[in-house]
């Protein structure tokens, strides 16, 4: 996986960092690519601070949410949605999606104990304008330029449901790098603009 500052794209060309990037962005209901699809809209106006996440939840899975407590007939659904979005955070600013900087003296961004984030706040900054999957036989460019799109290519390799539990998850990552091996050409998601 190569992440290109100057032209602000992540390149994924092997069957491993495929996987890798389609996990990520699949993670938590496909909240990967939610969230940072909402970072990049938002980010028009500035920096995003985080917490604007919790009122405004980008995780539309309905399975996702009542599993985790996370729609607004919960009590605790605040608590649960900053934690997940917490969760998200960390996977892509690893993955190099974005940067973020502590505010109010809050800890930095990682595994701590919960305690210590109740009131924490973060801004965002998206880094990556698009990403660009190179499968390994070759075919045709695709350009994805909206989320519904990015979600259908996503679910295409990976269901937009938790995993089954009753299903090893070595099987199921060898069906998708399998998956991944016999896909063909290219496809390029372009995130919103900022």
């Amino acid at each position: 996986m190569i992440f290109n500052p100057d032209s602000r794209e992540i390149i994924a060309s092997d069957v491993t960092s495929i996987f890798r990037l389609l996990r990520m962005l699949w993670y938590a209901g496909h909240g990967g690519l939610s969230l940072y699809w909402a970072i990049c809209e938002e980010s028009k106006k500035g920096f995003v601070n985080a917490r604007y996440f919790i009122d405004h939840f980008p995780i539309k899975s309905y399975v996702f949410c009542e599993r985790y407590r996370l729609s607004q007939k919960f009590e605790d659904y605040k608590e649960n949605r900053w934690k997940w979005i917490r969760k998200i955070l960390i996977g892509l600013r690893k993955y190099g999606f974005i940067e973020v900087t502590p505010l109010n003296n809050s800890p930095p961004l990682g595994v701590q104990p919960n305690k210590n984030f109740i009131d924490a706040d973060y801004l965002v900054k998206p880094l990556v304008s698009r990403v660009i999957f190179k499968f390994p036989k070759p075919g045709k460019r695709r350009d994805i330029y909206n989320i519904v799109e990015a979600h259908q290519f996503i679910q295409k390799y990976i269901s937009r449901h938790i995993w089954p539990r009753y299903v090893p998850h070595s099987r199921i990552r060898r069906k998708i790098k399998k998956m991944i091996r016999r896909s063909k050409g290219e496809i390029v998601i372009h995130f919103p603009s900022f």
